[in-house]
């Protein structure tokens, strides 16, 4: 039985990562086997939902990522990266589908791991009529991943629950500013935005290379956003595409370290050091530099302390 859901970006936070295999758990269908598409989010919603049923992490909840085996044969549900779980199904094949449920989250963020993945779940499907599989995503096109499922067979049911936009107010607002706006917020005079700050001609040209004067353009964001929102605990999460860039901005914030915790989150950073960045910190405002998906775009959410 194959499920997939959607959970639409306009919907308040749900965690539906650290709560659909607790759900599961409740109804007694275990083990249950999740992916997520990164080592730190594995770790991170493993520990959450550890720390949510009271018990230690290895205990009834565990994760492995790469070298990393972190469970028991008591673990109920167990996180890992889709990498681990195709390494996994390499060697074992559908023994490695040990469950009763595999939930593959995230589904939206595809790579060579994730794809291979689905491509090997869909043929053991054929065989292991009693394994459930769940996909999750906050933004995919379930009509594709329904069609790609629908040739498994006359038996076999795909269930689609597809949460919309409500429309309604949300917990957290959003409110989208470009670059000529930030530049007017800053009281920044420029004839030519574009020229100023980007690198090409027009946005569908720009690369991945940042001008002195976006490094800037950035930190006095920060700035502005720190002095003008009280609330401490609100943080901002900035995203640029390299990870030299990401370090160009620690530097340019670490004067003001009495003002901010800053984190840098990136594949190369220890997972343990990551994970600090998801404390909530009462003395200094949290920034988080992290990698942005799409080669070349930059963005910054502010007020970023649900995690």
């Amino acid at each position: 039985m194959l499920f997939i859901i959607n959970l639409d970006y306009g919907v308040p936070v749900a965690g539906k990562s650290s709560q659909v295999p607790q759900f599961l758990l409740e109804e007694n269908i275990q083990p249950i086997h999740c992916t997520q598409p990164r080592r730190f989010a594995v770790v991170a919603v493993a520990q959450m939902v550890a720390k949510s049923r009271n018990c230690e992490i290895g205990e009834e909840i565990g994760y492995h990522i790469g070298q990393s085996k972190v469970f028991s044969e008591r673990s109920k549900i167990i996180f890992k990266t889709a990498g681990v779980l195709l390494e996994e199904m390499r060697d074992k094949g559908s023994n490695a589908l040990n469950c009763k449920v595999l939930i593959l989250d995230e589904v939206h963020e595809r790579s060579v791991e994730s794809d291979l993945v689905l491509v090997c779940v869909k043929q053991f499907l054929r065989k292991m009529k009693d394994l459930r599989v769940v996909l999750m995503s906050a933004t995919a096109d379930t009509s594709r991943y329904r069609e790609y499922f629908s040739d498994l067979g006359k038996d076999e049911r795909i269930n689609v629950l597809a949460i919309p936009s409500t429309g309604q107010h949300t917990i957290f607002q959003r409110k989208v500013l470009y670059l000529e706006q930030v530049t007017n917020l800053l009281g920044i005079e420029s004839d030519d935005c574009s020229q100023t700050y980007c690198e090409g001609s027009s946005p569908d040209t720009a690369i991945a290379d940042f001008k002195v004067h976006m490094h800037k353009l950035i930190h006095d964001l920060i700035i502005h956003i720190h002095k003008t929102e009280s609330d401490i605990e609100k943080s901002i999460l900035v995203f640029l595409p390299t990870y030299y860039l990401l370090e160009q901005q620690w530097f340019l914030l670490k004067p003001f370290s009495n003002c901010f915790k800053v984190h840098i989150l990136h594949s190369s950073i220890d997972i343990q050091q990551a994970l600090k960045a998801m404390k909530i910190s009462k003395s200094h405002r949290k920034v988080r530099f992290s990698n942005s998906l799409l080669e070349g775009a930059s963005c910054i959410f502010f007020n970023y302390n649900y995690c």
